[in-house]
């Protein structure tokens, strides 16, 4: 008989994971869980009740149906590198030469939106109509009490009706419709009749969500270069 190839190894030496380090990685696991149960309770409150209506233009997909295990890598967070790329990219010196638009007012924004308009609407931040009582609308009329704890909640006073200001800047999709459609004289979410369950059901849906985590990164560079400037 034939000497065996030199190449192959016995069987014997191939080792399987020992019980030590099983446990190594099965703790990795459950820490890394851990830590992307931390960065979505930053952003949403525990549920105290189960919404029973959500209306058909909007598609609920609550945060819960995003892998929890990699949460990071599904929402695509900047990495080191992009972050200082979007630093040197961010010029707080931009404005336009004369405002022609209210930029606390999505019914007045144009569309579609250029970079200088959005980022002037970026660095001023939503600003909320705070009134003592706001018009009826088929009877109802909206609730200043939803304005608490919600800083992206916007009113337009000049079609009676809210935006997302954070979707209106990061999300077109069709299943937030009415809390994107913005533009000259558009109107945004007006059915104030069922408007605590329309409220809750938007942001809880998984497209709210990472318009969150982006504007809240945008701040975050925001501030870091007007560090780097006073320096």
């Amino acid at each position: 008989m034939g000497r065996p190839p030199e190449n192959l190894k016995p069987v014997a030496g191939r080792k399987e994971p020992g019980g030590a380090e099983k446990e190594r990685k099965r703790k990795m696991e459950a820490e890394q869980k851990l830590k992307d149960q931390k960065i979505a309770k930053t952003f949403f409150k525990p549920n105290e009740s189960k919404s029973t209506e959500i209306d058909s233009t909007e598609s609920a997909s609550p945060c819960s149906d995003i892998p929890s295990k990699n949460l990071s890598d599904t929402l695509k967070i900047p990495s080191k590198d992009a972050e200082k790329t979007a630093i040197a990219n961010f010029n707080p010196n931009i404005h336009p030469t004369r405002l022609e638009f209210d930029q606390s007012d999505p019914s007045s924004w144009p569309t579609p939106l250029t970079g200088m308009s959005r980022n002037l609407i970026l660095l001023d931040g939503p600003k909320q109509h705070i009134l003592e009582s706001y018009p009826k609308l088929n009877g109802y009329r909206f609730s200043l009490k939803y304005l608490q704890k919600r800083d992206w909640l916007l009113y337009s006073v000049t079609t009676n009706s809210l935006f997302c200001y954070c979707c209106c800047l990061w999300d077109g999709s069709a299943t937030s419709l009415s809390w994107t459609n913005f533009g000259n004289g558009q109107s945004g979410f007006n059915g104030y009749k069922n408007q605590s369950i329309r409220i809750k059901s938007h942001e809880e849906t998984a497209s709210h969500f990472r318009s969150i985590l982006k504007w809240r990164e945008y701040t975050t560079l925001q501030q870091k270069s007007r560090l780097l400037d006073s320096f």
